[in-house]
């Protein structure tokens, strides 16, 4: 044979198998990685008490209460789960500050922070947990930037700072689902007991890798001032620098209920727990949260 026709030959043998196995592939293998595939859409709210402390302002411990809602979104296959979430908080702290007879400053300030948080889990030991066992190990990255007012320190009232940490993430499910009906005799009636989905699980959050942006040494800035060039954010920010130390760990303890459209709700208490020291002074805070969440199945 020439090698013309060898040529011919290779290229009609290399388009017969690709043209008979790609079709059952896509008909096969495409299909069912998309139906094993759950999304669901998960909006929150949350009640919190939390406390903190800022020694670039003051030595004060300040307590208060606060709520927040957020927007979650969770992908699901059988071998990850990736959760990506936006959370904005919003709450009022009095300062545990001595009384005096003389003079008794306003001791109470307002809080707000927005948090962005992505993160990926993946089973383990699953040959050897019983079935109504799941663990699962992962990492996670969180971002969460706080800003503080009180209005009697004049000057130096404002706080902010920003706090980016990536996480080793672990979580425990347990399956307390009842999976078949049964029937309670009460002599008088009879109650009936159907099947449900339930679930409890426990997730924990460390630190590996902290990252803060704090103030310089106080929150008094003494930058120079210019009208048509100073911006307000260069006026809050100018003394910042971002450090690499610290600590943030949480756990969040989950009872979840899904229903036969895949939609549910779940009830969560959640523990979140930072200590910043930036370059000088630090900022420690912790907030403990009671939080509802819808699930909507998307897919």
């Amino acid at each position: 044979m020439t090698p013309k026709k060898i040529l011919y030959l290779m290229l009609f043998v290399v388009a017969t198998i690709h043209f008979s196995t790609s079709p059952i592939q896509a008909q096969t293998e495409v299909p069912n990685q998309k139906s094993n595939k759950k999304v669901d859409f998960q909006p929150s709210l949350s009640t919190s008490i939390f406390h903190f402390s800022d020694f670039a302002t003051s030595p004060l411990n300040y307590l208060g209460f606060g709520g927040s809602g957020a927007a979650n979104w969770k992908w699901q296959t059988q071998s990850r789960q990736h959760f990506m979430g936006i959370d904005f908080f919003s709450g009022m702290a009095i300062a545990n500050a001595p009384l005096s007879s003389y003079f008794q400053p306003n001791n109470s300030s307002t809080v707000t922070s927005f948090t962005f948080s992505d993160q990926h889990l993946f089973p383990i030991l699953k040959p050897k947990l019983p079935n109504f066992l799941n663990l699962s190990v992962g990492g996670k990255i969180i971002s969460t930037s706080f800003f503080r007012s009180n209005s009697s320190f004049q000057n130096n009232g404002t706080g902010f700072e920003s706090l980016l940490n990536l996480m080793l993430s672990g979580k425990a499910t347990v399956d307390i689902s009842r999976k078949e009906a049964w029937t309670l005799d009460l002599f008088l009636f009879e109650k009936t007991f159907k099947p449900k989905e339930r679930y409890l699980s426990f997730g924990f959050d460390a630190g590996l890798l902290n990252m803060n942006l704090r103030p310089s040494y106080s929150y008094l800035s003494m930058l120079e001032f210019n009208g048509s060039e100073t911006s307000p954010i260069s006026l809050l920010l100018g003394d910042h620098s971002w450090s690499l130390n610290g600590w943030r760990m949480n756990t969040c303890f989950e009872y979840t209920r899904y229903r036969k459209n895949g939609n549910g709700y779940k009830w969560a208490y959640l523990w979140d727990a930072a200590y910043v020291p930036g370059k000088f002074e630090n900022f420690q805070i912790a907030t403990h949260s009671l939080r509802y969440t819808l699930i909507v199945n998307l897919k």
